[in-house]
């Protein structure tokens, strides 16, 4: 016990003396980052909704932020679309231009110039994207040899019910899920890097009306991802229900709510972000963003 209480006091006197503001790795997305304090390592992260609202939008949103502000080595497994699919989908977050401009290629001058930049900053960065892993043994060895050489970096897995477990039998769909999140828990832990998970939530949000907002307990196999997960995050966005306002009347045009319905270490909060559906981009509710003064942070009581 006196080697870990060493290295724990160690750990606080070496975090006294960063310069940064955040402990882990950042998302980009300073009114999430001010409450997580980035990414931490052996956190298992789970990012979670309904369909078309967002989430895989999100974590490449996110993986833009990390692999071209902050040079952070990213392995992205995308279990949903090919390589090329992804990296146009990126592209898109990138370069702020719509994706069927990109796709059939009828640009103006000016954004053939803008792709052209922008995409050699995708070019340059440390990004790593694996397409062909389903089975969970052969993502646990990309992930062992991608942290042999990066030990800074950081793994997305997109997604959770893609993922197929065939050492073992299930009887039901959710146990092999629990399962599956319990292995991906042991080796964040044993890897020491965060390693964040889309998925899929049921109905029942939609079924309860209102404001739709999703619980924890709208995920699929809830008992074991909200028991293993460390960081759980829901995103919800009221436009696409037709909720144009809020209840205080505040438009929520464009608002992506980012839920953080469980945070191990942290404030239980909602922290607004900005969907620009045209990129499938994610940005800071406000143009300028203070880093004392969040007033798009609103911590639930």
């Amino acid at each position: 016990m006196e080697k870990i209480f060493e290295f724990v006091l160690k750990t606080v006197e070496n975090n006294s003396k960063r310069t940064d503001v955040f402990s882990g790795i950042p998302s980009g997305f300073i009114s999430l980052d001010k409450v997580t304090l980035g990414w931490q390592k052996s956190n298992l992260i789970v990012i979670a909704s309904r369909p078309s609202m967002g989430k895989t939008s999100f974590t490449l949103s996110m993986v833009r932020n990390m692999i071209v502000d902050f040079k952070t080595p990213v392995l992205y497994f995308t279990l949903e679309m090919n390589e090329t699919q992804l990296i146009t989908k990126l592209l898109c977050i990138q370069t702020e231009l719509p994706h069927e401009k990109i796709s059939i290629g009828k640009l103006e001058d000016w954004e053939w110039t803008q792709l052209d930049s922008k995409c050699k900053e995708l070019q340059d960065s440390p990004l790593f994207v694996q397409a062909k892993f389903r089975e969970l043994q052969d993502i646990r060895k990309e992930c062992c040899d991608f942290v042999e050489k990066h030990k800074d970096g950081i793994i997305f897995i997109d997604n959770l019910q893609q993922i197929i477990n065939s050492s073992k039998t299930y009887v039901t769909r959710d146990h092999e899920d629990g399962d599956i999140v319990r292995e991906l828990k042991a080796l964040a832990k044993e890897l020491d890097v965060p390693i964040i998970i889309t998925s899929s939530l049921n109905r029942d949000a939609e079924r309860r009306g209102g404001d739709m907002r999703p619980k924890l307990s709208d995920m699929k196999d809830t008992g074991e991802i909200e028991n293993v997960a460390d960081v759980v995050c829901l995103i919800h966005r009221p436009e696409y229900y037709g909720i144009m306002y809020d209840e205080e009347g505040n438009s929520t045009m464009g608002l992506g709510q980012v839920i953080l319905a469980k945070n191990r270490n942290g404030s239980i909060c909602d922290v607004n972000l900005r969907f620009r559906q045209e990129f499938a981009r994610f940005e800071e509710w406000d143009s300028i963003i203070g880093l004392l003064e969040i007033p798009s942070l609103i911590i639930n009581e």
